[in-house]
């Protein structure tokens, strides 16, 4: 249904934060969301559609064979089209996702489009017949229109904002507050510092499940609801204590927090006692859950504070799930970068060092020196199981593949030089015969 808004990109109207036209309307109410326009508004002009039906109409008329890069350009797009209907999505019978969203794969056809203008526009300025000024001043006119629909259609999604005011005070006042715990920045504010503190709110396409799974568990949200942007500033005081949040920043009024400062419509508020960043827990305050009971645990409302729970099998020290009658102890920290935890702590007992920081196979841990598991904490903070006295635990983050990754860029990068020397040496490839 959304075919025809490729040359018609208004169709269907458009979502009321897009500069739309006049007598553009909303979205259509058709569609179940207004993500079936962001994934599928794919506008790129008029003229890209007529030169591949030109360079058709050519080939038909004088069919040679059509040379490789061709012939691949062609079936590259025809197949990316395909594959961006609903029937790849119906055909999709996996427990897991191969395309987020199939309609994406009209980048692809985006491609084929422009190399088939490119080859049109080349054959018409090596074209040598009586004609030749006339289609060249074609050509160019036609290459003016292009940019001009281009740039009215694009300009309807750019935003000119005023930069925000000097906020030097207000961020001086957070980071008072804050320390080395969290913040919870509404994302539709303009503030100069906002990445500035280690914000519990999100925006990003891909998420690490457990984590999102936990955070969902923890604010009461459905198991499956399915988001790629989240304000925390709107979850619930539970969530935001557990998650170590001391400052909330938002445009919205809360019932269950006190106003400490207020900025115009700006609302800042103070979380009371919320979880320590880094915490130590004495040997037999933890649980040992299943990932099920673990979510459970989050969803219910347990002091996740004051508790530790760990995956089954995840230590060798005790595991029969009595909770002691011990209690943790905040332990202060260093980060200098933020791939890196130092912490110096004095511990009383074998136990736990806690730190809330989003569980991943990247992060790699050290006591005195001396590797150490990383463990699951919640089903999605870490924590390192450390002995009695003095110590210092270092964590830092690697990113796993990262070797591999380069490598394999490396050998992609003298694969395609290599083909690129090739190239030049053999003969040159045309869309078309040249006429000379």
């Amino acid at each position: 249904r959304r075919l025809p808004s490729l040359l018609f990109p208004w169709i269907d109207g458009a979502p009321d934060m897009v500069y739309r036209p006049a007598g553009v309307g909303d979205f259509s109410k058709a569609y179940p969301s207004r993500a079936h326009y962001w994934d599928s508004v794919n506008y790129i002009g008029w003229l890209p559609w007529i030169a591949s039906i030109v360079l058709l109409c050519a080939w038909l008329r004088n069919p040679k064979r059509i040379s490789a890069p061709v012939a691949f350009l062609v079936a590259m797009s025809f197949v990316a089209l395909l594959l961006a209907l609903p029937l790849t999505r119906d055909l999709q019978q996996t427990p897991f996702i191969i395309l987020r969203s199939p309609v994406r794969l009209l980048y692809l056809v985006n491609f084929g489009l422009a190399m088939a203008l490119g080859g049109a526009v080349h054959f018409a300025f090596v074209y040598s017949g009586r004609f030749r000024a006339i289609a060249r001043t074609m050509v160019a006119a036609a290459l003016c229109w292009q940019a001009v629909d281009q740039y009215w259609f694009s300009r309807s999604f750019i935003d000119a904002e005023v930069p925000p005011p000097d906020d030097t005070k207000l961020r001086q006042a957070v980071a008072s507050v804050v320390g080395d715990g969290r913040t919870a920045i509404d994302g539709t504010i303009e503030l100069t510092f906002n990445r500035r503190f280690d914000d519990l709110g999100f925006f990003d396409s891909i998420m690490l499940a457990n984590s999102y799974r936990g955070l969902l568990a923890l604010a009461g949200l459905p198991e499956r609801t399915n988001i790629q942007e989240l304000d925390a500033g709107r979850l619930n005081l539970h969530a935001l204590r557990s998650c170590g949040v001391r400052v909330v920043i938002t445009l919205t009024a809360r019932r269950d927090l006190a106003v400490n400062h207020a900025i115009g419509n700006l609302l800042i508020y103070i979380v009371e006692d919320a979880a320590p960043r880094v915490q130590f827990f004495p040997q037999g305050s933890e649980m040992y859950l299943d990932p099920g009971s673990t979510l459970l645990t989050l969803r219910e409302r347990g002091d996740v504070a004051n508790r530790l729970i760990l995956p089954i099998g995840a230590s060798s020290t005790s595991g029969d799930n009595a909770v002691g009658a011990a209690r943790s102890v905040r332990i202060p920290f260093s980060r200098p970068r933020p791939d890196r935890f130092e912490v110096e702590f004095d511990a009383e007992s074998d136990g736990f060092v806690r730190v809330l920081e989003a569980f991943d196979p990247g992060w790699h841990a050290t006591v005195d020196g001396t590797v150490v598991n990383v463990l699951e904490a919640h089903g999605m903070a870490m924590a390192v199981a450390v002995p009695r006295g003095k110590h210092l635990l270092l964590l830092e983050y690697s990113t796993p593949g990262r070797a591999t990754g380069l490598l394999g860029s490396a050998l992609s990068g003298i694969g395609l030089a290599a083909i690129c020397v090739f190239a030049a040496r053999s003969r040159n490839v045309e869309f078309l015969p040249s006429r000379h």
